[in-house]
């Protein structure tokens, strides 16, 4: 409103003061004219919008509720939404206190309790390991080794300095050192897969393929090199690893989000505000390569069988590496946004109890609850503004009616009363019909 009456005043001020308020307050009216022809269309758009909203709330807790127990969802109903202070911590229904899903070191030991070895979980080295779990953990590790070595690479650049390079060197030995013990069991375990090793021997080390399950395409191929029975350990712990970074990107989330908050509110000047941009650029790049992580580890499930039809482990992007309400109030708008999927999914606590799924699901079910609620209030309060600006519209009818009989005894012309009358009865009667 304010923008387009500002170009009022190169003609305003060369006026006298009583025709400059005349014509400000008939710019004002006239703005105020059109809000009021505009008003039904907004509410109409706005409740179009809230309509979808509540559906699609609805439709997700109804379907959600379904997939619980009647047991469960009745004592969901029963519990306090106030939170409360235990133990010198307050808990909510809103809040979990464990994470949804085991970490990577809980399955690796998992399995080898399975597999009765107990010297891997002492901390065998693939050295003495005639274990599968072992044998695989080992070559995750392994490539994970090249992960770091290959970003490394990527941040010093085609011109590294003499120490980045003597690091290199370093690390490329010791990762090769690792290689040589690691493909000795490999060989004398699974000879058929002397010719794909020999095809790969030749690069370096941080470019080798480990020829693990997920490293070929079909079962066929797994079964005919003899590695088939390694499948269901490298899927467990391929799950595991994709969690584990899961959690390793919703902690640099909020590590760069507390830093980025905390250099608005505290640093100011060049240098402070130099050496803080570099801090927060530390926390983006490891985001990156925790995100490649992940993506990594849910490739090689996709080649092990994983179905994306489950709703579990999805894809990756770049929107979703984002966090919503970090250490700041709820702004306008925030309510039509969806947080990201990664904060619903995670490694589990070491401590944590068999019952951690179902935590998590009464924690969504009373969030998805929560959700409806809101836009079911939303949509009661637009329908209370529509009866509301009817309620006016009507009233407004009648005064310009009544303007109408007034003038009818004064003396004006039958062309300014048919356009009293158009104005003041047919307008306001068409906004009610809408």
């Amino acid at each position: 409103m304010w923008a387009p009456a500002k170009k009022s005043g190169a003609f305003t001020k060369e006026i006298n003061g009583g025709h400059r308020h005349e014509t400000l307050d008939a710019i004002h009216g006239d703005w105020n004219w059109h809000k009021v022809q505009n008003n039904a269309h907004s509410l109409y758009r706005a409740y179009t919008n809230m309509v979808a909203h509540r559906q699609r709330t609805e439709e997700f807790f109804k379907g959600f509720s379904e997939t619980m127990t009647a047991e469960l969802v009745d004592l969901w109903k029963d519990m306090s939404t106030e939170p409360e202070l235990r133990t010198g911590e307050w808990t909510s229904v809103y809040r979990p206190t464990i994470s949804k899903a085991p970490s990577q070191n809980k399955v690796f030991q998992e399995l080898c309790a399975k597999e009765d070895f107990p010297s891997a979980v002492n901390g065998a080295t693939v050295a003495a390991a005639s274990s599968n779990v072992v044998f695989v953990q080992e070559g995750l590790r392994i490539q994970g080794e090249q992960r770091k070595l290959k970003w490394k690479l990527a941040d010093t650049g085609t011109t590294p300095t003499e120490t980045e390079s003597v690091d290199i060197t370093q690390i490329r030995k010791r990762l090769e050192g690792a290689f040589t013990k690691w493909r000795s069991i490999q060989l004398k375990h699974y000879p058929a897969l002397q010719p794909h090793v020999a095809r790969t021997m030749k690069v370096a080390a941080e470019d080798q393929k480990l020829w693990l399950p997920s490293d070929f395409l079909s079962d066929a191929e797994r079964i005919q090199v003899g590695i088939h029975s390694l499948t269901s350990f490298k899927r467990a712990l391929r799950e595991a690893e994709a969690n584990d970074a899961l959690h390793s990107v919703k902690e640099v989330l909020k590590r760069e989000a507390l830093s980025t908050k905390f250099k608005q509110n505290h640093i100011c000047g060049q240098k402070d505000c130099t050496r803080a941009n570099d801090v927060i650029r530390a926390h983006v790049a490891t985001k990156r390569k925790v995100a490649a992580k992940y993506r990594e580890a849910r490739t090689a499930l996709l080649r092990l069988g994983h179905s994306e039809n489950t709703g579990e482990l999805p894809e990756l992007t770049d929107d979703d590496l984002r966090i919503k309400w970090m250490d700041t109030r709820v702004s306008l708008g925030d309510g039509m946004k969806a947080e990201s999927w990664i904060w619903m999914q995670g490694p589990q606590n070491e401590t944590g109890k068999s019952g951690w799924s179902t935590e998590l699901d009464h924690v969504k079910w009373f969030w998805s609850r929560a959700d409806r609620d809101r836009w079911r209030e939303e949509i009661e309060k637009c329908e209370i503004e529509f009866k509301c600006s009817i309620a006016f519209h009507a009233g407004m009818e009648k005064v310009w009616r009544e303007l109408v009989k007034r003038c009818n005894g004064d003396r004006r012309t039958d062309c300014d009363l048919r356009i009293v009358d158009r104005i003041g009865s047919d307008y306001f009667t068409g906004f009610i019909v809408q």
